[in-house]
């Protein structure tokens, strides 16, 4: 996990802070899963 005590700039408020799972990070392995399955199905 994201160390919570780390220093941040001063333009940058606290809620930009993710201490969990970002969907945007669990979006971009469902696709990257999705491109190597195609890959794989249409190659293999």
């Amino acid at each position: 996990m994201a160390k919570t005590d780390k220093d941040r700039p001063s333009h940058v408020p606290a809620e930009n802070e993710y201490h969990h799972f970002h969907w945007t990070l669990a979006a971009a392995l469902i696709g990257i899963i999705a491109a190597i399955y195609l890959f794989v199905s249409v190659n293999g």
